[in-house]
């Protein structure tokens, strides 16, 4: 019973102290903001410890920020134009068949067919040709022997006194329109051999498949031994040397975008140490002309230079696009004190007086508020301590945060396994 009667008297004594420090909080609070005009009046108020900043006027970019992915510059899918058996790959600068990840040059043999019955069809036709060539050098010869024949003939039916008969000046004509027709249909013959010829010729140059580009590998779908059907994608290309970071932009901002703009990029991953990734510089290579059907925003492309292999394709980068420059104040956005409703900034003037400055009309980017106008007397910018502020308190200067040294923070004793066991069965006892 004494117990129990002892812990209640304790809990209405705590009652009561909470209770007066609440009321002494309160009327401090009320103290700090009194008036300096009415009772209060006379009262002198400590000043208040803030931090400033000097803002000055600079070239300031303005920029709108989208993300998006990396994609390489040009893909290609290359295959056979005609059907065969995979008779190799080619091979890698070290020696090794191509694969997926190697690099390869314009020009080079990226895989071949079986070529054996294509050169043989070539060699036959060629000798066919040579043939055709000899028969029509024949037929032209008989036929300027016939030309030469039928004129003489009519020379000599035209004389006064026929030297020849009409029997002998037919068979002239029948051999001479005998003649056209032979060295026509060699012509003719001729001419066939040589599309298929050209065809044959065709067909052995596409056993070899030619990378058109430089670039990289990223897919090869068939093994040497295989056999392909024409057109089958075989390997696909991809252009790296140059690449897209590929941006979705709403149709509101896509009317301030225009090629050739400025754009700075940056990966928004970081690396296991938390550093940022590299950043690079790009321009606006292409911009839709109409909106995306799944997404309804306009694809932006922007060119970026890749010559170390950096961006690769897949990766998500973020872009800001520069779509203007401007003269104005950049203010960080915590400075602002935002209160009813309305946006302002404390500065303080030359006697130490805080002053209450509205802002409007300020562009927020990147952490910050982008001001067109802040007059020479009110760019003492209260960075920290602002909130606690009224206008025309006194305050005095002190060191921000990051003005402030780091302290060295003493790690935490380590405490034994043996000691957390024991005061863990002791809490349980």
């Amino acid at each position: 019973m004494s117990t129990t009667l002892g812990r209640l008297l304790g809990l209405i004594i705590l009652t009561v102290v909470a209770a007066a420090v609440a009321v002494w909080v309160t009327v401090s609070g009320w103290t700090r903001t009194m008036p300096e005009t009415g009772e209060g009046a006379g009262r002198v108020l400590p000043k208040l410890p803030v931090s400033v900043m000097q803002i000055e006027p600079e070239s300031i970019e303005i920029t709108d920020v989208y993300s998006g992915m990396i994609r390489p510059f040009e893909r290609f899918s290359l295959g056979f134009e005609i059907a065969g058996r995979m008779e190799e790959l080619g091979s890698s600068a070290a020696g090794k068949p191509l694969d997926e990840g190697d690099r390869v040059a314009e020009g080079q043999l990226l895989a071949e067919l079986d070529s054996r019955v294509h050169a043989a069809r070539v060699r036959e036709i060629e000798a066919q040709w040579t043939s055709a060539r000899a028969q029509l050098k024949d037929t032209k010869a008989r036929l300027e022997q016939a030309q030469s024949n039928m004129r003489r003939a009519e020379e000599l039916r035209d004389r006064t006194v026929k030297a020849i008969t009409d029997t002998e000046y037919q068979e002239y004509v029948t051999a001479l329109v005998t003649a056209q027709a032979q060295s026509e249909q060699a012509a003719a013959m001729l001419e066939q051999i040589e599309a298929q010829h050209v065809t044959a010729k065709k067909n052995l140059q596409d056993t070899k498949l030619l990378s058109p580009v430089s670039g990289v590998i990223c897919k090869r779908q068939v093994n040497a031994g295989e056999s392909v059907s024409p057109h089958q994608i075989v390997m696909e290309i991809i252009q790296v040397d140059s690449v897209l970071l590929v941006l979705g932009v709403p149709e509101a901002y896509v009317g301030e975008i225009a090629v050739g703009q400025r754009v700075h990029v940056e990966l928004l991953a970081r690396n296991r140490l938390g550093r940022e990734r590299p950043k690079t510089e790009g321009s606006v290579y292409r911009v839709a002309e109409a909106a995306d059907q799944t997404s309804g925003l306009f694809e932006v492309e922007i060119l970026l230079s890749n010559a170390g292999g950096r961006w690769r394709p897949g990766l998500i980068a973020l872009g800001r696009i520069v779509i203007d420059r401007v003269e104005g104040f950049r203010v960080p956005m915590s400075c602002a004190v935002f209160r009813d409703e309305e946006t302002f900034l404390f500065t303080v003037d030359e006697q130490g007086t805080a002053r209450r400055l509205a802002v409007s009309g300020w562009i927020e980017q990147g952490g910050e508020m982008i001001l067109a106008d802040l007059p020479p007397q009110r760019r003492t910018v209260v960075k920290q301590g602002q909130h606690r502020l009224v206008e025309g308190r006194q305050v005095e200067f002190v060191q921000s945060d990051e003005q402030r040294p780091a302290e060295l923070a003493s790690p935490p004793p380590v405490r034994a396994a043996a000691q957390l066991i024991g005061s863990k069965g002791q809490t349980e006892r």
